[in-house]
């Protein structure tokens, strides 16, 4: 038996709306797979500006033990010496400059873990942005595809004949 064309049509048709169907389908797919990647890089970001603050504070921490071990060993030098302790002069001058240098790099060193987590915390908000493009961007593009699909099914009904009755839809 042979083929006629509006069987043939109507192949092409019913291909054209499986095709459709699997690309709008790949198209959601791509875009969930690329949000889902965003949204962990975006809680990984938000995890190294936690850890960043986190390293910043245990290194300001060692910042204040060793001023303190300074201190004491500039106290003890100072009397092995000779130098009055028990009074101001110019141990305690360097001793509070050591102080005062080690307590500048301590507030340093909580700035910059401060700062390091809020770059990491925009940097996570790109990501969430990138995440929620990326998902719409997918389905976006799966509307198309079964748009697409609808106008080719469409277009071979049209050749195979569908629509060749008049009669008017009220």
């Amino acid at each position: 038996m042979a083929m006629t064309t509006t069987m043939a049509m109507t192949i092409a048709a019913v291909t054209s709306a499986v095709s459709a169907g699997v690309g709008a389908y790949s198209a959601y797919a791509s875009g969930k797979a690329q949000s889902d990647q965003a949204e962990y890089q975006a809680e990984m970001a938000k995890k190294q500006g936690e850890l960043s603050e986190l390293a910043a504070r245990q290194e300001a921490a060692d910042i204040e033990r060793e001023a303190q071990r300074t201190r004491a060993r500039q106290i003890t030098e100072g009397a092995a010496a000779g130098v009055s302790v028990s009074s101001g002069g110019t141990l305690w001058d360097v001793i509070a400059n050591s102080a005062k240098i080690a307590e500048t790099e301590r507030q340093n060193t909580l700035r910059a873990g401060r700062l390091n987590k809020e770059a990491y915390g925009v940097e996570a908000q790109g990501y969430k942005a990138a995440a929620s493009t990326a998902k719409t961007g997918g389905w976006l593009k799966a509307g198309t595809s079964l748009l697409g699909g609808v106008s080719s099914v469409m277009s071979y009904g049209n050749k195979a004949g569908w629509f060749e009755d008049n009669t008017a839809i009220d």
